[in-house]
């Protein structure tokens, strides 16, 4: 099992939320912002839902645990939102 690392991912920040993605799979996880103030407080500023779209050859994660990724993938999104948001 490999373990992924904050140089694996590009994020974006968006309108509508944030998008990370996992370079070494091209999997793409998708965030949403909400804008329930009573769901910012339990949640943070981003939904911990996510869209994933897998666009690589083994259409999942490969020899990463998604738990892992997935969890990296938030943790990152939510960092650059919060940046962004200063």
């Amino acid at each position: 099992m490999k373990r992924p690392t904050e140089a694996d991912f590009e994020i974006k920040v968006l309108d509508s939320g944030v998008e990370a993605i996992f370079n070494p799979t091209k999997s793409h996880y998708t965030f949403h912002r909400l804008a329930d103030p009573q769901d910012i407080a339990k949640h943070g500023p981003l939904s911990p839902d996510v869209r994933v779209r897998h666009a690589g050859k083994t259409g999942d994660t490969d020899q990463y645990p998604s738990h892992e990724v997935q969890a990296m993938a938030y943790r990152l999104a939510t960092a650059a939102i919060r940046k962004a948001n200063r």
